[in-house]
């Protein structure tokens, strides 16, 4: 793990009198040199001889007065994105502890997790236990079932976020299914009702009917008899027969 240098930039701000008094860049470069300390102090120490007076003649090397290093803009630039600062790391720190999962941003977790974990040099088990704090009881539950796990912490968040997104597939297709089913149902009862309605509008059309007496109702289960049927009891059943193949019987 890489610890960089502190470094403390002085206020220079175009209302302070010391700023009003600079009026050259290399001014207030001259002003922060003396406070660099470890790598920040190696590193300008290399660049001397070129973006300074003193160093070029002592080197005995021409002196590039247009050297981006030698305005304030590029000097503090290029001394903040080498060797950082402390509001830079802190305000990288509080984004590690905010950092948890939201439901539905797996990939966006994952992708700052890497990012802020290469920025703070943190590796190992610290960014694989970072990676399951925040996880759903549903993913840790299958994350348990999960053996071997991957040593390496980006092989290890890759496969999170991949066993991540199969949870997310099973529950948009049983959300599908139970979507599909209340539908069915619904649309069996609209029928169901619209049936029914039907048969009301139906019955109202044609008015109220008579309801015709059965024979259940007298008591009798035997049809009723007509007065040939009686006649027909006393005949003998040969003499029908007789008079059925003449067509003499109706």
């Amino acid at each position: 793990m890489c610890i960089r240098s502190k470094v403390t930039l002085p206020i220079l701000n175009t209302s302070s009198r010391i700023a009003r008094s600079l009026r050259k860049n290399w001014d207030k470069v001259s002003l922060v040199i003396p406070l660099l300390q470890g790598h920040a102090k190696k590193w300008y120490e290399s660049i001397h001889p070129y973006v300074s007076e003193e160093g070029a003649c002592r080197e005995g090397i021409p002196l590039d007065l247009k050297n981006v290093l030698r305005t304030w803009e590029g000097f503090q630039q290029r001394l903040v994105s080498s060797f950082g600062g402390h509001s830079d790391r802190d305000r990288t720190l509080r984004q590690w502890n905010d950092l948890t999962i939201k439901s539905g941003k797996i990939n966006q977790f994952c992708d700052e997790l890497m990012r802020l974990a290469l920025q703070l040099g943190y590796s190992g088990n610290f960014v694989k236990d970072k990676a399951c704090v925040d996880i759903t009881t549903d993913l840790r539950n299958r994350w348990a079932l999960k053996t071997p796990l991957p040593d390496e912490y980006v092989e290890y968040i890759t496969l999170l976020c991949q066993t991540s997104h199969q949870l997310e597939d099973v529950a948009s297709f049983n959300r599908k299914v139970t979507r599909e089913k209340h539908d069915s149902e619904q649309e069996k009862s609209d029928d169901r009702q619209f049936s029914a309605k039907r048969q009301r509008k139906d019955r109202k059309a044609l008015g109220p009917c008579q309801k015709k007496p059965s024979n259940h109702a007298s008591g009798s289960s035997r049809p009723e008899e007509t007065e040939h049927t009686q006649i027909d009891r006393y005949i003998p059943q040969t003499l029908i027969d007789k008079r059925k193949r003449l067509n003499q019987c109706s």
